[in-house]
């Protein structure tokens, strides 16, 4: 195009922040039923690589964020309609957060030849530390457990059974979340060279969520630990249930205090040099609940139940009418034939 004079106009969906893989509601037709869901369709990232760490969110209000506009294109046709003097038009969307075109100038990806980009990443350490630390996340990040947060207490027994059961995880969670830190941390000492807010942004916000992470995991480990071994008594009549909550306390000894202090430095720089952009964003969603935990009881209706021996006076399981028994039978049957014609976008 540019040897021709033509310039390349493109009007599409923005990239997602920084990844590769958005979602596009789609509806589709199989054997004379229609079906819709959002499916995962290549939609970035709106950079060279992916520079954004997709680790989860414990709190499941903000699990939306991983469908974030980044307020940019993909990265190829945006670099064709730069390079030719074109302009990528994003679509309307109002179903995602918009970004002030002014504040996100600061950040605009680098479009020039790859070349100079990759030959970037040799030079510094902390480029290069936020791209593995990236690729890290999008090959394992499905794999991350979201660690259990309520825990049935009808007795000592039952609460030590939930309890063992919910520390399994942890040594996946607390392996792939050192890999990381440790990633990142080896790009430390060249994060003062950075030199683009972009990559200050990214750099401090995946480091920062990071050891945010890992503040919770440690903490978390400590919380049960310590639960399992004293169980606690509850003071209110009917409780029957543990459930671990967001706290300003910080669990788990000096170390794990250190961490929390690195982790809101990070996260605060990010809020406060970046204000009004996907990473400010994120680290605020980081930090809308505190990195430690604490104990607090609930109670929950539990069903009528004979707790003799088996024998022909126990009561029977409840059955469901036919026409529910039916409704379930059809929903199952509708969604496995979802599963099977789904498309690939």
């Amino acid at each position: 195009c540019s040897r021709e004079g033509v310039k390349a106009y493109c009007i599409g969906n923005s990239a997602v922040f920084g990844r590769e893989k958005g979602y596009i509601e789609t509806t589709w037709e199989a054997d004379g039923e229609t079906f819709t869901e959002d499916l995962p369709a290549d939609m970035g990232p709106e950079t060279v690589r992916a520079e954004c760490v997709q680790i989860p969110f414990w709190l499941a209000k903000t699990r939306h964020l991983n469908r974030m506009s980044s307020g940019y294109g993909p990265y190829t046709l945006s670099r064709l309609c730069t390079e030719t003097g074109g302009v990528f038009f994003l679509a309307a969307d109002n179903n995602r957060i918009k970004w002030d075109n002014v504040v996100m100038r600061r950040y605009t990806p680098d479009y020039r030849p790859v070349a100079n980009y990759v030959r970037e990443l040799s030079t510094n350490r902390a480029k290069a530390a936020l791209i593995s630390a990236a690729e890290i996340t999008m090959l394992e990040s499905g794999d991350v457990p979201i660690p259990q947060l309520v825990f049935m207490a009808n007795n000592d027994n039952i609460l030590r059974q939930q309890i063992t059961e919910a520390q399994k995880p942890l040594a996946t969670l607390d392996y792939y979340v050192m890999q990381l830190q440790a990633q990142l941390e080896a790009g430390e000492s060249d994060r003062a060279k950075l030199d683009s807010d972009r990559w200050r942004a990214g750099y401090d916000l995946a480091l920062g969520r990071t050891l945010a992470m890992r503040v919770r995991a440690l903490g978390y480990n400590a919380m049960l630990a310590d639960m399992k071994s004293n169980p606690k008594t509850f003071t209110k009549e009917g409780s029957n249930q543990w459930e671990l909550v967001p706290s300003d306390e910080i669990g788990g000894g000096a170390t794990v205090r250190k961490l929390h202090k690195r982790a809101m430095q990070y996260l605060s720089r990010v809020i406060d040099e970046h204000a009004g952009t996907p990473w400010a964003y994120f680290a605020t969603a980081e930090l809308s609940a505190p990195l430690g935990w604490e104990w607090q009881e609930r109670q929950i209706a539990m069903p009528a139940q004979n707790m003799g021996n088996n024998n022909a006076n126990n009561t029977p399981r409840p059955q469901f009418a036919p026409e529910e028994e039916a409704r379930r039978r059809e929903m199952r049957r509708r969604q496995q034939k979802k599963q099977m014609s789904r498309p690939n976008l």
